[in-house]
């Protein structure tokens, strides 16, 4: 039977945000904060991580080496693996429009919200990091309330933009939510080759065939767009963000998610954003609807 591997991040007070910084930078969202029912005595200064193999195991080590964490790892059996990620994921509600869930869940989709089904098999993009949500309400308030599956004009709201960009698609949350929100025309990609495949299969999962995932890089988005979103780390932001302006459309929205709150200071005077920017924050993390 194939393995899978847990990891047990100890961080010393006050390096949980680093951490998780350096999670993210890695492409990890499979990870929970604290220890939950892995250990005997649950531990507060503590991330568990779940990875689909030991190469991937290696590229968290690697990215936490420098950080003041310590990191231990035991290998899991698939059994194991699917039971101790289904403790810890539960559904999630965004902005009263959007309920993502585990593609295995069969709890009913509360009324009057669009259900996103994704895979929790691999180590990112499942709709529990917050700057995944932050991003999902940006979306949703970028939208308007599209009535799902619509295109064109949505009643109360602004026209429903053309078409949308996701950058950096991880598991294609993204994509797929602005797919099933409405935006006729969708894309996106990932550097990460096994990113695009589990894009392009939770489209699969979620009834959508028509949405274009690529392999490539954040330097080579393809075209313009009426929305181009990021979920990504600030230093990645600071590196690709010409690249995502100039693929925003005229009078188009660019949606920026990733950016830890102690950093957003510095990084909206690097880039000329005023007070006047409409952002959003949860916990730590910061988003920005431009």
């Amino acid at each position: 039977m194939a393995e899978a591997w847990v990891l047990i991040v100890r961080f010393e007070p006050g390096e949980k945000d680093d951490v998780i910084a350096r999670l993210i930078a890695a492409g990890v969202e499979n990870f929970v904060e604290g220890s939950g029912a892995l250990l005997m005595e649950p531990e507060e200064d503590v991330i568990t991580v779940y990875t689909a193999s030991p190469e991937e195991t290696q590229t968290i080590r690697a990215r936490l080496q420098s950080a003041r964490a310590t990191v231990e790892t035991a290998p899991l059996e698939d059994d194991d693996w699917a039971t101790a990620w289904k403790r810890h994921w539960k559904p999630v509600t965004i902005a009263d429009r959007l309920f993502v869930a585990p593609h295995w869940l069969d709890a009913q989709t509360p009324p009057g919200l669009i259900r996103i089904a994704i895979d929790t098999t691999l180590a990112f993009g499942t709709g529990a990091q917050e700057t995944t949500q932050i991003a999902l309400s940006l979306l949703v308030r970028a939208l308007g309330d599209a009535p799902e599956g619509s295109g064109g004009e949505a009643p109360g709201s602004r026209a429903i933009p053309d078409s949308l960009y996701d950058v950096g698609c991880g598991s294609g949350i993204l994509a797929i939510a602005a797919r099933k929100l409405g935006v006729p025309r969708v894309g996106g990609l990932d550097n990460d080759p096994t990113a695009t495949e589990t894009s392009i299969d939770n489209a699969a999962r979620n009834g959508l065939d028509d949405i274009a995932f690529e392999t490539r890089s954040a330097d080579a988005i393809p075209g313009t767009h009426d929305i181009v979103i990021c979920n990504m780390i600030s230093s990645r932001l600071d590196r690709f963000l010409p690249h995502l302006h100039a693929a925003v459309a005229p009078g188009g929205q660019l949606i920026l998610s990733g950016i830890l709150l102690e950093e957003w200071d510095a990084f909206s005077a690097r880039h000329g954003l005023g007070d006047e920017t409409l952002t959003e924050t949860r916990g730590d993390w910061i988003g920005a609807l431009l």
